[in-house]
């Protein structure tokens, strides 16, 4: 009887069907801590398919009130994603981790990045078609925040971001690049960081008081150097340099090129 004071002997055996979710599997419901039908149980020690196979679970998977959740861990194309609380639904699933790994390498012909918790900081989207994130990405030496990452074995774009390059003194960056698509290729060991409004003052040199309205900043990654040109589409191929010091009353240099040493913190004007 549903009006039976002990909640335990009410149960019911039948097959648990998800939608593609997991495998159709036979189970016992009973009354849940939260008086909803449901039930707990482990998965195999190997793991379940998860949606049809497209990735593999480990764990404990459970039904009350609040859905289908697990207590696991998910392996998926390159990655390994472990929760105390993964919230599945028909065509996704979600949750806030408590660790994860990607590891390098192509699957089905899409580039994928190593990627563990401690490097990024933020929320990635792990597809067939590649890793999408939002958040930042840090690393010894710059720190890149947007919500538009696109990521690959030894290289990432991101959009619509901020960009910084550090120095010798936290508090003063080496760089500083606003509104600006970063291409940070470590094969190639060089990032190039392109401004995104035309016209725009981008990028500043804190260290030296400077900033510009040059369009294309190339760091290279061993030398330690920024080398900045114009855009093609400027239409009078110079860039402008305008002091950030009182002392120098807003003073203005154009130049179609230079090269700025972080190391020395000496800019070079052509």
């Amino acid at each position: 009887s549903l009006n039976d004071s002990n909640t335990d002997v009410i149960t019911f055996d039948g097959t648990f069907k998800t939608e593609g979710i997991f495998p159709d599997f036979k189970e016992t419901v009973s009354i849940q801590p939260d008086y909803s039908f449901g039930f707990k149980r482990e998965v195999d020690p190997n793991g379940v398919a998860l949606y049809g196979g497209k990735a593999k679970y480990f764990n404990e998977i459970s039904l009350n009130n609040k859905g289908i959740r697990g207590k696991g861990k998910i392996d998926y194309l390159s990655g390994s994603f472990e929760s105390k609380d993964f919230v599945f639904y028909s065509d996704s699933v979600n949750t806030k981790g408590v660790g994860g790994e990607i590891v390098s390498g192509d699957f089905e012909g899409i580039s994928y990045p190593s990627v563990t918790t401690t490097q990024f900081e933020g929320t990635l989207a792990l597809t067939n078609k590649g890793l999408n994130g939002n958040g930042k990405v840090e690393t010894p030496r710059s720190v890149n925040t947007s919500d538009n990452f696109n990521m690959e074995a030894s290289k990432y774009v991101a959009k619509n971001s901020s960009f910084l390059i550090k120095s010798e003194d936290p508090s003063t960056p080496g760089l500083k690049g606003d509104n600006v698509m970063v291409e940070y290729d470590l094969g190639q060991r060089a990032a190039v960081i392109t401004s995104e409004v035309e016209g725009e003052n981008s990028f500043t040199l804190p260290f030296i008081e400077y900033e510009t309205n040059i369009s294309q900043v190339i760091w290279n990654l061993d030398q330690n150097t920024l080398v900045m040109s114009v855009d093609g589409a400027n239409d009078i191929g110079l860039g402008k340099f305008t002091s950030n010091n009182r002392r120098q009353d807003t003073l203005e240099i154009f130049a179609s090129d230079a090269v700025y040493d972080l190391d020395e913190h000496i800019l070079n004007l052509e």
